[in-house]
């Protein structure tokens, strides 16, 4: 009789263990890539660039100005005095840390904008791969770049099935 109930239960457990495993769905998305190259990700890029056009080519001339000094200081080397030399490579060196603070502040600008642009993308893209998740019954979705995935089957990749899925919600929360 125990011999018989141990069968069972042992025959419950494979059974339900082996039913249970059929039905867990793994995906994975490369959360990046769709939003670099999601329709909204794109315009995004574009408008952080068109903004940002115009510090650019500050950043160009002050670079530029720089390297200007540079060679007019390696060219009078010979024929400036000590004290001459001196206040140019001050001049330089002051330069220098004038474009490095320009720069990082620009850095830091562009840093905040982009995370701006981002934000609505973001939260867009987390409502689509919940709703995408619960319609094709997957137990999990993960990023593919984040999540530490080494490897995995193309079968699971669902990037590109959920590029088209975000594209189509911006467009209907646009309108």
């Amino acid at each position: 009789m125990r011999k018989i109930l141990l069968a069972m239960v042992i025959c419950v457990f494979v059974i339900t263990s082996y039913s249970y495993a059929e039905k867990i769905k793994i995906g994975v998305v490369d959360l990046q890539y769709v939003l670099e190259n999601c329709d909204a990700g794109k315009a995004a890029i574009q408008k952080l660039k068109a903004e940002f056009k115009e510090l650019k080519q500050k950043l160009d001339k002050k670079k530029q100005a720089i390297d200007k000094l540079r060679q007019q200081i390696e060219k009078q080397r010979l024929m400036l005095t000590q004290e001459a030399q001196l206040d140019k490579e001050l001049e330089y060196k002051q330069k220098v840390q004038d474009f490095k603070t320009l720069y990082a502040t620009y850095q830091q600008k562009m840093q905040i904008k982009e995370k701006q642009l981002r934000e609505p993308i973001v939260k867009e893209l987390q409502k689509v791969l919940q709703l995408y998740g619960k319609e094709h019954n997957f137990t999990l979705i993960m990023d593919k770049r984040n999540s530490g995935v080494v490897y995995n089957d193309k079968k699971i990749d669902i990037t590109k099935e959920v590029i088209v899925k975000f594209n189509q919600a911006w467009r209907k929360r646009k309108k």
